[in-house]
């Protein structure tokens, strides 16, 4: 049985802190380009799709990238379909979320889902949560077995997708560029729309788009993130953050809430603001000047929920 690394997510999703927790960050620098991703190393949490098939596998290149100088490269000519396996055994509890960068050049298309199911050893057992399609500017979604859409992003550049999955509250949320697409019932089995198994096993990337012809994109900074509290929501309305886009400072305030932790995390997963055990009833203040432009994740943690704001630095 292939070793994972990330076996340690079982127990931590048993065992929250009082803070968030990088379970997996992968930039790709420490691959060799031009070779497959998850014929490279046997304790890296990369799969085939089909086991059997080493055809399958997604190239690293060196050619583009977000951060670094390497990303993985899914095309649709050599049929690459590759999965980030978070756990062996399907996780039954928690709060994650999944972000990474993409690239889709001009005329490509893209695709990746997320799974409740998956049988690494056999593929043969599977049972989809959320199906994402990227082409002609446009990223479409199937959730609870309905399409829907569309939010757009740019060809030619990186752009940010978010899913925050609630699997003790059974929703998640579906966003580009920090901007909410939908919000879904998550345990829903995405084939019919009936009722299915609220967990989590898999990311799945498949060189694929919305036209079944022309599946060509990169993927870059992939990070997966355990969070504390016991809901996931995105309500802008009950979390007054301003000004928005900021230049030098934000000030956060939320009546009536005494925050466990304020942190503010970069579009890769990096955390650069903390604070724990504060009252917002007044007003916190985050210091921005030293920041690089760009976008940031706001979060505000209670005993009870995670509320989410997008934030524009300048």
């Amino acid at each position: 049985m292939r070793k994972i690394l990330l076996c340690l997510i079982a127990v931590s999703a048993m065992n929250f802190s009082n803070a968030q927790t990088t379970l997996f960050f992968d930039d790709f620098e420490g691959y060799t380009p031009n070779e497959g991703i998850s014929g490279q190393s046997d304790t890296d949490p990369w799969f085939l799709w089909n086991v059997s098939n080493d055809d399958f596998d997604a190239n690293i290149v060196d050619s583009i990238a977000f951060s670094g100088t390497q990303s993985v490269v899914l095309d649709q000519s050599v049929t690459d379909d590759i999965v980030y396996l978070a756990d062996e055994t399907a996780i039954s509890s928690g709060v994650y979320s999944v972000s990474f960068k993409m690239y889709i050049p001009t005329g490509q298309e893209g695709y990746f889902n997320c799974m409740h199911l998956w049988d690494y050893e056999t593929t043969t057992n599977y049972e989809w949560a959320v199906d994402a399609f990227f082409g002609d500017g446009n990223m479409t979604w199937v959730v609870g077995g309905q399409p829907g859409g569309a939010l757009s992003f740019n060809h030619d550049e990186w752009f940010d997708i978010s899913v925050f999955i609630d699997i003790d509250n059974d929703n998640a949320i579906l966003l580009l560029n920090g901007e909410e697409a939908v919000t879904f019932q998550w345990s829903l089995d995405n084939a019919d729309g009936q009722s299915g198994s609220n967990t989590w096993q898999v990311v799945n990337f498949f060189a694929y788009g919305p036209s079944e012809t022309n599946g060509l994109y990169y993927i870059d900074d992939f990070t997966v993130i355990q969070d504390p509290a016991t809901n996931v929501r995105e309500i802008s309305q009950e979390l007054s953050v301003w000004p928005n886009p900021a230049n030098d400072a934000i000030n956060v305030e939320l009546p009536a809430t005494e925050a466990k932790l304020v942190r503010l995390v970069s579009a890769d997963g990096r955390i650069v603001h903390e604070q724990q055990n504060l009252s917002l009833q007044g007003i916190h203040t985050i210091q921005v000047n030293d920041l690089a432009p760009g976008n940031y994740f706001l979060q505000v943690m209670t005993d009870k929920n995670v509320f989410l704001n997008q934030v524009v630095i300048q």
